[in-house]
């Protein structure tokens, strides 16, 4: 109850602002009111124009008659 006004303040704060940082509230619990510039960030908008499009993964083509084994590569050893 002895910090309720600046309950009150942080409250009607994030009300109008949205979002503050912890140096405003300690501001206002200081001097019962923000002093610094409350900055508004908003995030870039995704444009889904400029990214390219994923492009599918293609398998890889079996050979027949090598059980899928890529030339020059071996096939993993058993476990000891």
């Amino acid at each position: 109850t002895e910090r309720r006004s600046a309950l009150d303040k942080t409250a009607e704060a994030l009300l109008e602002y949205e979002t503050i940082e912890g140096k405003h509230v300690h501001e206002i619990l200081d001097h019962g009111e923000i002093r610094s510039p409350i900055t508004k960030v908003t995030p870039p908008e995704e444009d889904k124009e400029d990214e390219p499009e994923e492009t599918p993964r293609k398998e890889p083509e079996k050979k027949e008659g090598r059980g899928g084994i890529e030339p020059g590569s071996e096939p993993a050893g058993m476990p000891a």
